[in-house]
């Protein structure tokens, strides 16, 4: 089996978690400034990628406590 990294993605903060090797459980692995430049936060995304050898993306659909869209851009 191969690891997934997931990005909960944010207007401040993007959460990273990196799944197991069996994709049961994702482990929060650190939180990138959402405020960076766009080519700062792939640089940072992609080499968390390529060190944690993962094999696939997911991203997470930003909703509210209410069940609203959070997506702001």
């Amino acid at each position: 089996m191969s690891s997934a990294i997931g990005i909960d993605y944010g207007d401040s903060r993007i959460g990273i978690a990196v799944s197991d090797r069996m994709g049961l459980v994702a482990t929060p692995r650190c939180v990138i400034d959402g405020k960076k430049s766009l080519n700062d936060v792939c640089k940072a995304i992609g080499d968390i990628y390529k060190r944690e050898l993962c094999d696939a993306v997911v991203i997470g659909y930003p909703l509210n406590m209410d069940g609203s869209s959070g997506n702001h851009g």
